[in-house]
């Protein structure tokens, strides 16, 4: 399938409509399921996905998903990638569940041995981001990662949430959150998202000791 191509979603008050689209406009798949049968959004989320899924696959395109945790404990979203997926790789860390390691070993075995990719996309820790393009590199495929720096008001007036791409500056809340994984500096924006630690460490403590508080 031709990389130049769009999913779309547009989540109505009684319906979502969710659809395939080329650069030249094409429809290429499309389907619609019921939004106001739902009270809650967990299972909603479940049939979009699958939606999703279906309407890729109907334009043409097999996806793989590779997804990581640090151990089987915290493991989310299981049946929800598999209802997406042709092909659900899961790695853990410490290799209690799944395989054993990072995201970038299966992608970069996939790689080496021939298969071919019409874009990766990359949504997690700016560390994986990273060295998920520096895998895909070497063999030229295309590759987008969703940036998730601190955002204040979302129109990029507070800046917060700058980054360089290409040598320019970026702000991920109006010109992203997706960008081209090679042009991404992805050392500045792991720099610029350390800054905010202190803040976000004391408001960790002060919630837990609020609960602390709230228990006795």
């Amino acid at each position: 399938m031709n990389s130049s191509y769009v999913v779309g979603i547009d989540v109505g008050g009684q319906t979502s409509k969710i659809g395939v689209v080329d650069a030249r406009g094409t429809v290429l798949a499309q389907t619609v399921i019921r939004t106001d049968t739902y009270s809650d959004v967990a299972p909603y989320i479940v049939e979009l996905a699958e939606a999703v899924r279906k309407v890729i696959k109907e334009a043409g395109a097999e996806v793989t998903v590779i997804v990581g945790f640090r151990s089987k404990d915290i493991v989310i979203l299981e049946e929800e990638f598999k209802a997406c997926a042709d092909r659900l790789i899961l790695m853990t860390d410490d290799g209690s569940y799944g395989r054993h390691g990072l995201v970038t070993q299966p992608l970069k075995e996939m790689l080496e041995a021939g298969e071919e990719f019409d874009e990766v996309l990359a949504i997690g820790p700016i560390p994986m981001m990273k060295f998920v393009s520096l895998t895909t590199k070497p063999f030229g495929t295309h590759t987008s990662v969703s940036l998730n720096p601190i955002m204040v008001d979302g129109t990029g007036m507070c800046g917060g949430c700058r980054v360089t791409v290409g040598g320019e500056t970026k702000f991920a809340c109006v010109d992203g959150p997706d960008f081209n994984g090679y042009e991404v500096d992805f050392d500045e924006a792991m720099m610029r998202s350390r800054m905010y630690a202190p803040f976000e460490r004391h408001a960790h403590e002060k919630t837990c000791n609020l609960y602390r508080k709230e228990v006795r």
